[in-house]
């Protein structure tokens, strides 16, 4: 008969082997030689989860924790609750093993457990602390569930430890790195314990005032002498809320109001203003400069302010003709409101001497001027293949030439250890041919600014890129993201799609996402794509829902109807008729509530693209046979919707009826508001 220490190391050694048939016949023999010994146990319940036996492990982890609390049981017997549905068991259990062995991969994973439960203060509260050790191996996954749980907060939560957020929350915004467009509400973590004497009477009387987004813009229309306090003043200039605006686009319309109402209140009171209050006052038109760049100068100028903004205009230029130095603070003023190259004049001067500025006018020379300058500088590195002649793509090309969409700040930082996990797709030809780890030829058909590719190359870093688009500033702005974000394996070329019919190359995966419904002709561009793809490849594609976008259609059509086009003035007056709610146009609300509304790029490929095309998903169906392709599955960002369909119609084990899908979204007709994202391949 075997000693005991010989079974327990030779289950061990089998464990490892994945021989776990084996490995657990030893080990039972083991316990019953000796049945209370912490590790054995711990490695028979190791085994059964490796079999899939999950509730013999759980008891043999609870054995184990009879006798020894351990982190490691614990931990395991939270991941099999999770994994069997059960959700607050899996929670209770890691909470205690948090207790006995608290880490940082410990507090993300019940970060996670707290979001997908909709304990949204919890899981803000855990991804603050992961977020704050800088635990690289951990950061972005926690920095996701940060953001989507700081998104989700109901007005009346606040975590206890309100610096914990905003530290957080700063970490985030000074890495770096490129957030997900979504408006985050943190104001009231600012704004906690403010001071109620300042405001007016009926309002002191009040308690539990939350000072959010809707609060303030409130209070600012109501009562807007709150702008004259230094100390509101003051909260509004936090380096928190600076760093925000040069970052993110402003993406809510009590947002919007605040620093809309803050730049008019400037523009008319800076002269006033002195020491700590000029400070304060020097730094939000710095932060409302930069944003004003970033969202194309999209918010609405009164007629008022159009006229001070003259005579401000003609002071700096008098000053300029001079030789006297502008007023520094005029300078910054003017540009919250117009781009500094449309007064030439200005231009040049602040060009001229950008080194002898004070840093707050030198980092808006840079957003507003310098990278402009450094864009342009690289269009004689971007390859060229072919003419562009098609009429569509010609007045496509004007568009995305004019006004790069969509524009982006931060580098891109992809965890391919995340993003594997997360794939899990029904069909093993997708799950197989999407290997981080392989070498492919990989082509990203209408590219735009580069954000697709460079996701695409960080993740498949021993791949090779190839990212082609119409507009050559776009592929500018994208080879210049693609430096920012350390990414090496990428190519850029200026082509049209229907050109590449000519191009002798093969792929493997090729991305054509939201490019198609702009061709005059997509079933012609994607009979290109498909000539392109090797015999085994993939294409995801990406294209409008007919049903996500009827009342955008409508949209257009009325503003079509009322002669409006996509200069800045009429989107101004648009967003204007858009916000006055007017009965005449359908959808105003959920337009409303798209990131796309508060940017001029954004909103210009929304509500006044020259050419688009919506599909149904039969029409897709039909799309795809036509051209010899077949639909294979959903991209996973529509994850809990497969999950949906999964228990609506079991039968389907490839979740890939159309027919089906078509009469889900009937349902749920915004459900594919953002767009059809899938994958197909060659027809067999």
């Amino acid at each position: 008969m075997k000693k005991y220490s010989d079974l327990k190391a030779e289950a061990i050694e089998l464990l490892e082997q994945k021989n776990f048939d084996k490995a657990l016949e030893l080990i039972n023999a083991a316990i019953e030689i000796e049945p209370k010994d912490v590790d054995t146990l711990f490695s028979q319940g190791l085994i059964f989860q490796k079999l899939g036996r999950n509730d013999q492990a759980i008891q043999s982890y609870k054995k184990s924790l009879s006798i020894k609390p351990s982190f490691r049981s614990l931990n395991n017997i939270s991941s099999l609750y999770w994994s069997i549905g059960k959700r607050k068991e899996a929670i209770l259990a890691l909470e205690e093993a948090m207790r006995i062995e608290p880490n940082v991969i410990g507090i993300a994973n019940l970060a996670l457990m707290y979001f997908t439960s909709r304990l949204y203060v919890k899981s803000l509260e855990c991804s603050s602390k992961v977020i704050n050790t800088e635990s690289s191996s951990v950061f972005l996954s926690a920095r996701k569930i940060f953001c989507d749980s700081l998104n989700r907060l109901q007005d009346k939560d606040y975590p206890d430890d309100s610096s914990q957020i905003l530290s957080a929350l700063s970490r985030l915004l000074f890495s770096n790195t490129h957030l997900p467009a979504t408006q985050m509400d943190f104001l009231k973590f600012i704004f906690k314990d403010f001071d109620k004497d300042i405001l007016p009477k009926n309002l002191k009387k009040e308690n539990n005032i939350i000072w959010n987004e809707e609060f303030i813009s409130i209070l600012i229309d109501d009562y807007p002498e709150i702008l004259t306090n230094s100390d509101f003043l003051n909260k509004m200039s936090s380096s928190v809320i600076g760093q925000y605006l040069k970052t993110n686009l402003v993406m809510s319309r009590y947002s919007e109001n605040i620093y809309t109402k803050l730049r008019k209140f400037i523009l008319e009171s800076y002269k006033f203003f002195k020491g700590d209050s000029k400070s304060n006052i020097i730094n939000i038109a710095s932060y409302i400069n930069i944003q004003c760049e970033y969202n194309g100068f999209i918010w609405n100028v009164s007629e008022q302010e159009k006229k001070i903004l003259r005579d401000l205009i003609h002071s700096i230029s008098l000053s300029i003709e001079n030789n006297r130095e502008p007023n520094i603070l005029e300078i910054i003023i003017m540009g919250c409101y117009y781009p500094y190259k449309e007064e030439e004049k200005i231009y040049k001067w602040l060009i001229k001497n950008k080194d002898s500025f004070p840093d707050s006018l030198k980092e808006i020379i840079v957003a507003q001027i310098e990278e402009s300058i450094e864009v342009s500088e690289i269009s004689p590195s971007i390859k060229r293949f072919g003419e562009i002649t098609d009429d569509v793509s010609k007045k496509v090309k004007d568009q995305y030439e004019n006004y790069p969409y969509p524009r982006w700040k931060g580098r891109l930082n992809i965890n391919t250890q995340e993003h594997s996990v997360s794939l899990g797709y029904s069909s093993k030809h997708l799950e197989n041919k999407i290997s981080f780890d392989n070498e492919y030829e990989i082509l990203v058909a209408g590219c735009g600014t580069g954000q697709e590719a460079v996701n695409m190359a960080s993740l498949f870093s021993n791949s090779r890129i190839l990212a082609v688009d119409l507009s050559l500033p776009s592929l500018c702005y994208a080879k210049k993201k693609m430096h920012e974000s350390s990414i090496t394996n990428i190519e850029f070329l200026q082509s049209d799609i229907l050109n590449l019919g000519n191009f002798n190359k093969k792929f493997d995966i090729i991305t054509s996402c939201g490019v198609l419904h702009h061709l005059d002709k997509p079933e012609e561009g994607l009979n290109v794509l498909k000539r392109l793809l090797k015999q085994d490849g993939v294409i995801k594609l990406a294209l409008y829902s007919s049903l996500a976008r009827k009342e955008i259609v409508s949209l257009q059509n009325k503003i079509n109807e009322f002669g409006y086009e996509n200069s800045i003035s009429d989107i101004r007056r648009v967003r204007k008729l858009i916000k006055s709610n007017d009965k005449r146009l359908l959808g105003a609300e959920f337009v409303q509530r798209s990131p796309d509304f508060y940017s001029a790029y954004d909103i210009r490929d929304l509500l006044f693209h020259p050419r688009e095309v919506n599909y149904s998903l039969i029409e897709v169906f039909d799309l795809l046979d036509k051209v010899g392709l077949e639909f294979i599955e959903f991209d996973n960002e529509y994850q809990s919707y497969k999950d949906f369909y999964k228990t609506k119609y079991p039968n389907d084990l490839n979740i890939s009826d159309l027919k089906n899908w078509q009469e889900l979204e009937k349902e749920n007709p915004r459900m594919f508001a953002k767009m059809y994202i899938f994958w197909t391949k060659n027809l067999h």
